[in-house]
């Protein structure tokens, strides 16, 4: 993720990861994890909406302005599963 695409990101997700890591009681701190966990999201998205092709940072920011109007609720369901995938990845690394 360069920093064009972080930009859009924190500009679309971010205050809606502060509230569903506040809301749900994630073990997460934000202070410490944001970009980390940032950058799982972005990587998943990247699979889920554009087949894992990087799309141009204009496609990025349009999906990512369409889904935040119009399907707000859908998108903090989809954080909360990414956020909770996030931590049990980082589950399984630290017992290895």
């Amino acid at each position: 993720m360069n920093d064009e695409e972080y930009e859009v990101l924190s500009r679309y997700l971010g205050d809606l990861l502060d509230d569903v890591v506040e809301k749900f009681k994630y073990d997460v701190d934000i202070d410490e994890e944001y970009d980390e966990l940032l950058g799982f999201i972005y990587r998943a998205l990247i699979r889920a909406w554009f087949k894992g092709r990087r799309p141009p940072i204009s496609r990025l920011e349009e999906k990512l302005r369409e889904i935040r109007r119009r399907e707000k609720k859908k998108l903090i369901i989809l954080l909360s599963f990414y956020i909770s995938r996030y931590l049990r990845m980082k589950h399984v690394l630290t017992l290895r």
